[in-house]
């Protein structure tokens, strides 16, 4: 499951490339279509929120990483706290992600999503 997990985030990491300034828009469709694909084999809620986290995670610590560099080289915060902010800021973003995974998981569990 560990190496899913790794998967799910570099599949979420790699769907920030799809965006300006890069434009390769085809990894969106390959990094949700990732997140998907795993998401196939899972029937439980709580793995399904766990892969849904990681990709959420992935693609937003990828996003904001330019927000550690306004915090510590502008806003003058010290490197660890700068870190540990934006850690828990992707990981509250990545919270809608892996809800929307667990939903997934708990309806495909059930037989309603195919």
């Amino acid at each position: 499951m560990r190496r899913a997990w790794l998967v799910a985030l570099l599949a979420g990491g790699a769907t920030v490339f799809a965006f300006a300034p890069f434009g390769l828009f085809p990894l969106a469709f390959l990094g949700l279509g990732g997140l998907a694909w795993l998401l196939a084999d899972v029937t439980r809620a709580r793995a399904g929120f766990a892969l849904g986290f990681a990709w959420g995670f992935g693609a937003f610590a990828a996003g904001v990483s330019w927000l550690y560099i306004a915090l510590e080289r502008y806003g003058g915060v010290p490197a660890p706290v700068a870190a540990l902010a934006i850690a828990l800021f992707c990981a509250y973003l990545a919270l809608y992600p892996a809800l929307a995974g667990a939903a997934f998981a708990a309806l495909r569990g059930r037989g309603v999503a195919r």
